[in-house]
């Protein structure tokens, strides 16, 4: 069960980065990297987990 889970995981994760350099317009968002995401046994939440670059951009970026 949990090679399922790690390889939903991985492959979210990878999606996700993917989708937010090429597709997101906002400049603010193209700034963070994606470090960490975590499914739930079920499936059916993903908490993503998330850096940036600097402090002063963290609430931009959580608005973006």
């Amino acid at each position: 069960m949990f090679d399922r889970m790690d390889r939903m995981s991985s492959l979210l994760n990878r999606e996700i980065s993917s989708i937010l350099q090429e597709d997101v317009d906002d400049p603010w968002v193209k700034n963070i990297t994606i470090t960490e995401v975590e499914v739930t046994k079920d499936m059916s939440l993903a908490k993503v987990y998330y850096v940036c670059f600097s402090e002063l951009e963290k609430e931009v970026v959580q608005e973006g």
